[in-house]
C-alpha cells in the first residue's frame, strides 16, 4: 500500500535542546518547536479543489490568469469558435498531467466526452445555454448520478447515487459537463482538504500550528530536491529529473530546527528541505509542476 509521511509541529525558533526517538515516530523539542515524523500505510490521499477548478481545467494553461472564465468558454461554444469536446479533452489532459497534486478522486473521461459530443451536435439553442459544453468538477460530497460519491471516506467508496443533487441538476440543465469528482477532508470534518483515506502515491503531509495542513507528493519533492545534485549552482546547471512517478519516501531525518532531510527509495538523500522551501513548493505547486512537465517534454523525458 502507498506510504504517507507526516510532519507536524510549530514554527522553528530556537536551537534543538533534546531529541528522542521511538520505532514509530521521531520527536525534536525545544522552547517552542516540535517536530513529529511518522509513517502510515493508507489506501490513497487527495487534495481538495473547489468548483473554480473547472476554470483551471478548461484550457490546460500554466496559470489561472491565462485561462478563460466559465462564461467565456460557454460563449465560445455558443458562437462555434470552440467545441465542447475540445474543452473537455483539455480538461482531462490537464487533470492527468497534474495527477501528482492528488486533487481528483474520480475522473469521468468517457462520460464527459460523450456529453461534450452531444452538446456539439445539439441545436443552436441548446449550445447557447449559460454553461453549455463547459467542463466542471464537483466536490465529492455532492451527488452526481452515475459517479461514486465518497464524501472522502472509505465507508462510501462504493456508493454511486442514481440522481443528481439539486445544485448539480441546475448546472447540468445549464449545459455544464461534470468531468471529475474532487477530494475533500473526510466527511468534511476539517478545512484542509488533506485526506489520507485517498492517495495516488507516496506523500509528505505537513502541518504547523496556526497554518492549514498540506501535502506534497514524493515525486514532486524528489524531482524538485533542493540539493546541488538537482539544482546545480546556477539555473543553467539545474537538472530535469525524470522517471520518478513511483518514487517513495524511505526515511525523514530532522536537521536542526529548520529543515528535514528526505531519504528516497532511489537512494537520493542530499536534499535539505527547509520549512520555507516546503511552503514555497505548496504555494507554487501548480506553476512549478507545469514548468516541470514542460521541461520533460522539451527534453524527451517522461515521468516513468
Amino acid at each position: 500500500m502507498p506510504e504517507v509521511w507526516f510532519i507536524t509541529g510549530s514554527a522553528p525558533a530556537a536551537p534543538v535542546s533534546s531529541i528522542s526517538t521511538t520505532d514509530e515516530s521521531m520527536r525534536t523539542r525545544h522552547n517552542v518547536f516540535a517536530l513529529q515524523v511518522r509513517k502510515e500505510a493508507t489506501m490513497s490521499t487527495c487534495r481538495e479543489i473547489g468548483l473554480y477548478a473547472a476554470c483551471l481545467l478548461c484550457a490546460g494553461a500554466a496559470t489561472a490568469a491565462e485561462l478563460p472564465t466559465l462564461a467565456e468558454s460557454a460563449a465560445a461554444v455558443c458562437k462555434g469558435t470552440a467545441k465542447s469536446e475540445q474543452l473537455v479533452s483539455a480538461a482531462v489532459e490537464r487533470a492527468k498531467a497534474a495527477s501528482a497534486l492528488n486533487a481528483i478522486i474520480t475522473l469521468d473521461e468517457a462520460g464527459a466526452t460523450a456529453a461534450a459530443q452531444a452538446v456539439d451536435k445539439s441545436s443552436a439553442a441548446a449550445r447557447c445555454r449559460p454553461l453549455a459544453g463547459v467542463p466542471i468538477v464537483v466536490k465529492d460530497n455532492i451527488q452526481v448520478a452515475g459517479l461514486p460519491s465518497t464524501a472522502g471516506t472509505p465507508a462510501l467508496k462504493g456508493f454511486v447515487p442514481k440522481a443528481d443533487a439539486p445544485v448539480v441538476k441546475r448546472l447540468r440543465d445549464a449545459g455544464a459537463i461534470v468531468v471529475a469528482k474532487t477530494s475533500m477532508h473526510e466527511l468534511a470534518f476539517g478545512v484542509s482538504g488533506y485526506n489520507p483515506a485517498f492517495q495516488g502515491g507516496a506523500e509528505l503531509g505537513v502541518t504547523f500550528e496556526g497554518a492549514k495542513p498540506f501535502a506534497l507528493s514524493a515525486e514532486m519533492l524528489r524531482v524538485m530536491s533542493p540539493s546541488a545534485e538537482v539544482q546545480g549552482h546556477s539555473p543553467e546547471q539545474r537538472v530535469t529529473v525524470g522517471k520518478k512517478r513511483n518514487v517513495k519516501i524511505k526515511e525523514l531525518k530532522p536537521v536542526g530546527n529548520y529543515a528535514v532531510r528526505i531519504v528516497f527509495d532511489d537512494g537520493h538523500d542530499t536534499g535539505l528541505y527547509a520549512w520555507s522551501y516546503l511552503q514555497t513548493l505548496h504555494a507554487e505547486r501548480e506553476k512549478r509542476w507545469g514548468e516541470y512537465l514542460s521541461a520533460l517534454a522539451q527534453k524527451g523525458l517522461s515521468r516513468g
